[in-house]
């Protein structure tokens, strides 16, 4: 009777061993890594000057912290044509060929408003809504009797027209208050072409000994020793952790900058099974392209 219920007792015990191995083996602590980022859209090969307008009306700010930014990049250029306030809101290929002078090795970067709302803000009170947007330019209004504070924001789209194949290359969305004008130029500067950005990875730090190891040096800022000890989970065929070292590997060589290494660890990472291999590869392959597009 006894070794019945002892033999029961392992037979309920055992799921839950086996689920915490596996819950334990596969956690992930995360890190961060330098990475260089694709622009947002591609540029035509026979374009290096970008002409700049304004269609909303209020973005005199933006476009001048654009063409900053845009002209901080060797071998482009860009210039400001400002529209007639009081001209037609539509935009046509025929507007867009007059404003550049016609001219196709040239893209149109507009600033167009899209519109606004308004949201509550719950870090300012009644009392003193006034004063702070009185100090900060914000849009604010509250409601007699009411506790919320409701603040205005403005929607924004930088769009790229092409004039030589008549086409919307894309556009970088924003939302922003009026007087913020200067850093949506500055962001959208940032986005348009290959850029270096800091991103967050996955890492596993826990599974067998090793890795576990592996995982107390990542946590002291010790890559070179954990990636001793990846190293060689990655050449023990018979080792469970071959593949989460394999990607491990991965994140090591992206942080060096070696894009070549991390795809190739990042593919056998995947071949073997790993979730985080398959996830991380195309954003490696991603990257590879934006450097290269850099160069």
């Amino acid at each position: 009777m006894k070794t019945n219920r002892f033999s029961q007792n392992l037979s309920f015990l055992f799921p839950m061993f086996f689920s915490a191995f596996c819950f334990y083996s596969c956690l992930t602590t995360q890190v961060f890594v330098k990475t260089t980022q694709p622009g947002i859209v591609t540029i035509p090969a026979n374009v290096h000057k970008f002409v700049l307008v304004d269609f909303s009306g209020k973005g005199s700010a933006c476009l001048s912290a654009l063409q900053l930014g845009i002209n901080s990049h060797q071998g482009f250029t860009s210039y400001i044509v400002k529209v007639d306030s009081n001209s037609s809101p539509e935009i046509s290929w025929q507007r867009i060929a007059v404003l550049m002078n016609n001219d196709t090795n040239a893209v149109l970067i507009a600033l167009e408003k899209l519109g606004d709302d308004w949201r509550t803000n719950p870090l300012i009170r009644p009392n003193e809504a006034v004063s702070v947007a009185n100090a900060t330019n914000k849009h604010l209004r509250n409601y007699p009797g009411s506790s919320k504070v409701e603040e205005q924001y403005f929607y924004y789209s930088w769009k790229i027209y092409d004039l030589k194949s008549k086409s919307f290359l894309g556009n970088f969305y924003r939302v922003f208050y009026d007087d913020n004008k200067t850093v949506a130029g500055n962001a959208f500067s940032d986005e348009i072409f290959p850029h270096e950005k800091i991103l967050s990875r996955k890492c596993y730090t826990y599974g067998n000994r090793n890795m576990r190891t592996a995982g107390k040096f990542v946590r002291c800022g010790q890559w070179g020793n954990a990636a001793r000890i990846w190293e060689a989970e990655c050449k023990d065929s018979s080792s469970r952790a071959q593949a989460k070292a394999f990607y491990n590997m991965a994140i090591v060589e992206e942080k060096a900058g070696q894009l070549t290494k991390a795809i190739e660890f990042a593919r056998m990472a995947k071949s073997m099974g790993d979730m985080n291999g398959e996830i991380i590869l195309p954003l490696l392959l991603e990257e590879q392209g934006a450097m290269n597009a850099g160069k």
